[in-house]
């Protein structure tokens, strides 16, 4: 197994620790181990791109790492009371329908690639996570939480949305 894909189960491995340490209210311990795991993100990428070594496996389980990763850290900020429900439905929602619309149009040789709003979605989760664990222990202007809220779930709709656009053809053929 390469470097990158080990990078990315390792990701996958501390998300569960993130999970227990938010749990134990060690809220620091948890923002420390879910920016590890963010850090992983970005090297795993550059380096199967640098080295030549994107494989399939990688390109199966980085989303399911990011989204493992995302969606615990807005679930334990929500249970903190740090971020609205509203607001992990609507991140929960959009990646399973997203990662539905993938499947099916996988399933008709459709490529989905990853798009630019897509990136900039993951970059504002990432950094409302991060800000949300920190809010915990330290405290933070007011207008923060509520305005990296907003920004990712603007572009959390919109690059969903995107989605649906790009792939409008095969998601309405007759037999998908």
């Amino acid at each position: 197994m390469n470097l990158p894909n080990r990078l990315t189960l390792s990701r996958i491995v501390l998300v569960p620790v993130m999970v227990l340490l938010s749990a134990l209210g060690l809220w620091p311990w948890a923002l420390a181990v879910f920016i590890l795991a963010a850090v992983t993100d970005t090297l795993d990428g550059y380096l199967a791109r640098k080295h030549g070594q994107v494989t399939d496996l990688g390109k199966f389980l980085d989303p399911v790492a990011d989204k493992a990763l995302v969606v615990c850290a807005f679930v334990c900020l929500c249970a903190a009371e740090v971020l609205p429900a509203w607001f992990v439905c609507l991140v929960v929602f959009r990646e399973l329908a997203v990662d539905g619309l993938r499947l099916a149009a996988s399933a008709k040789g459709a490529v989905v690639a990853a798009a630019m709003p897509g990136k900039i979605k993951t970059v504002l989760q990432m950094l409302l996570a991060a800000a949300g664990f920190l809010s915990l222990f330290l405290p933070l202007p007011g207008f923060i939480l509520p305005g990296l809220t907003a920004a990712a779930a603007v572009m959390t709709a919109w690059s969903g949305i995107l989605y649906f656009i790009r792939l409008k053809d095969a998601l309405f053929e007759k037999d998908l």
